[in-house]
């Protein structure tokens, strides 16, 4: 802020203008600033208007409090009002022009040349010093609105390929069916976007730098598409990956040569987290030693999230070897199947802020089944589960909130505690419901069985409760 002031005190003494008197009351500029989308406002999605930061928003409404009752009148139709939003909100290249010019005088001069140049020939100077003020503040001080982030270091090291960017977007070319890119750094900005074009065939993106992949744009491709990353891999909620083939994005290593082969087998440690969305016409599978999703998952086939220090990804399914680690979902997963697992730790199905929901619709060639299994671990349930087949919860300790909702269609199975194996501890707790359709089938089981007052609905079919059956 002192920054803001020492340039304030500058630009007027160059000009030899006053100094004006701070006016206005705060609450009154947050309220305008809001309406004239200047800064967040939570009723408007991101998709409307880009968020600003908070950094941002407090220059400009120290710039506002300043002007506002002597140069800067914000009605709607407002001449002033209209550029500064254009300008900050929508034209990049121009406030990037301003921003070269240095804060004073020439900033001035070089404002008033631009909007002269939009037409804006009757701006006074009352008008412009604010502008150009709030302009050089919005470049020099917070970096949104500069070019987004976008890989860096990119070479192919296996098939063949192009790389070109431009105006924030890359565009990945692939002329083999399989290609192995290393990047020194693998992170899409907001308003980013990096496209694959690999036609059906697979990429496998490997950043070999010291820094964690960020995916705060789009990441599309029309095949398959590999992120791996030992240093963590973040899908922030503006985030989005949207593939035609699958989407794995892992903090365990695979080899080249496994790659190459089709042998997915993965080996390491990190975290891989989901806040925003992802949407694969195949599978979508997360691997790390700490997975968590709080955004949305949707695949045309199935949707894994697995923990573990050692996985090996198979036709016939996921194997894990044990190690200490985490699933959490809070998030929406929605897939013809859905598997949450971790071999040697926890797997969390809550309902955190989104509700949280894991769906399983099936498809033609896929069960809709759902697996939330943690053999050596615990496996915690309050949130909703909805599937066209089949259910399985099962750990060492399994345990059922009173906020879930554990449903199957059709004569469905619902899995509570395998009944196979049993886990040592099994507690559902008052409130939990439990429903299939005509002929399913509920089975509770544990060594030790704890249930509480529950809802159970089950027609014409069976409700077994281990040991003892009835």
């Amino acid at each position: 802020m002192e920054r803001i002031k020492e340039a304030t005190s500058k630009t007027f003494d160059r000009l030899n203008l006053p100094l004006p008197p701070i006016g206005g009351r705060e609450g009154t500029a947050d309220t305008e600033l809001t309406r004239a989308g200047l800064v967040n406002d939570p009723s408007v999605p991101p998709s409307v208007h880009p968020l600003i930061p908070e950094k941002t928003q407090d220059i400009l409404r120290t710039v506002l409090r300043r002007y506002r009752m002597w140069a800067f009148p914000l009605r709607k139709d407002a001449p002033a009002l209209k550029v500064a939003k254009s300008c900050a909100l929508y034209c990049k290249e121009a406030i990037l022009n301003i921003a070269r010019f240095s804060f004073i005088p020439s900033l001035f001069y070089g404002t008033r040349r631009f909007f002269s140049s939009l037409s804006f020939k009757n701006l006074s100077i009352s008008l412009l010093i604010p502008l150009a003020l709030f302009s050089s503040l919005y470049i020099n001080t917070d970096n949104s609105y500069s070019a987004p982030v976008l890989p860096t270091g990119g070479s192919f090291v296996y098939g063949t390929g192009g790389i070109s960017s431009a105006s924030g977007l890359m565009t990945i070319t692939q002329s083999t069916p399989k290609a192995i890119i290393n990047w020194q750094g693998f992170s899409i900005g907001a308003n980013g976007e990096v496209f694959i074009n690999n036609a059906g065939g697979a990429t496998l993106n490997r950043v070999v730098g010291p820094n964690i992949s960020s995916i705060a744009g789009l990441l599309k491709s029309t095949g398959s598409v590999f992120l791996i990353n030992p240093n963590g891999i973040v899908i922030t909620p503006t985030g989005s990956v949207i593939t035609g083939g699958s989407f794995l994005a892992s903090t365990l290593n695979i080899s080249d040569s496994n790659f190459i082969n089709s042998n997915y087998s993965f080996s390491g440690s990190g975290s891989v987290t989901n806040e925003g969305t992802i949407n694969s016409q195949g599978k979508v599978i997360l691997v790390g030693q700490l997975v968590n999703n709080s955004g949305s998952i949707a695949s045309q086939s199935s949707a894994s999230l697995v923990s573990g220090s050692l996985v090996l990804i198979a036709p016939s399914g996921i194997m894990v070897s044990p190690s200490k680690g985490s699933v959490t979902n809070t998030g929406a997963v929605k897939a013809a199947s859905a598997y949450l697992t971790s071999a040697g730790g926890n797997v969390y199905a809550l309902s955190g802020n989104t509700g949280g929901i894991i769906e399983a619709t099936g498809s033609k060639t896929v069960n809709g089944q759902i697996w939330l299994t943690a053999p050596q671990g615990t496996v915690s349930v309050n949130s909703k589960l909805q599937s066209d087949g089949s259910i399985t919860i099962f750990g060492n300790n399994t345990l059922v909130g009173p906020s879930s909702l554990v449903s199957v269609s059709g004569n469905g199975t619902i899995d509570v505690g395998l009944d196979t194996t049993k886990s040592l501890n099994t507690d559902i707790s008052s409130g939990a419901s439990f429903s299939t359709g005509d002929n399913g089938l509920l089975d509770t089981s544990g060594e030790n069985l704890s249930i509480g007052n529950i809802n159970v609905y089950v027609p014409n079919g069976q409700w077994l409760l281990d040991p003892t059956d009835f």
